[in-house]
């Protein structure tokens, strides 16, 4: 969420500032990584609060037991997918470290710094999915 404030700040500061003259070189791509950000950090808030799109016409009609139970596998699903994205991503994020390889554009800055958000992302996506495919709960709302 703060780091769509920002983006909003960001981009009404270098609309004004462009129309008087001066405007920010890195404005743009500035408001790049804050997108990439708020959507890495965003998305285990999201599901952690049930938000996830979800076509549930299907699932309405099961009992509750099925529908648990499909809940829980998706929920599997979930985690075996977030957990191997965990670990490539952190692979990444210490490949590139120990390169020093670093983003040449407007701005300049280490390559790893960007692969923070993503790897924190899978990392806290693994938990809250290890947590729900654990959990007791009956039936999916």
């Amino acid at each position: 969420m703060l780091s769509f404030v920002a983006l909003a700040g960001l981009i009404l500061a270098d609309v004004i500032t462009r129309n008087l003259g001066i405007g920010f070189a890195w404005a743009l791509e500035g408001s790049e990584y804050l997108m990439m950000v708020g959507g890495f950090i965003g998305a285990p808030w999201v599901l952690r609060r049930g938000g996830h799109v979800a076509i549930d016409v299907v699932v309405q009609m099961l009992g509750a037991m099925p529908r648990a139970r499909l809940a829980r596998g998706a929920d599997a699903m979930g985690l075996a997918i977030c957990l191997p994205l965990t670990a490539i991503a952190v692979d990444a994020l210490l490949s590139a470290r120990a390169s020093g390889s670093l983003v040449f554009k407007t701005l300049i800055f280490p390559e790893w710094w960007l692969m923070i958000p993503v790897a924190l992302c899978f990392a806290i996506l693994s938990v809250e999915f290890l947590l729900r495919t654990l959990s007791a709960r009956e039936a999916v709302a």
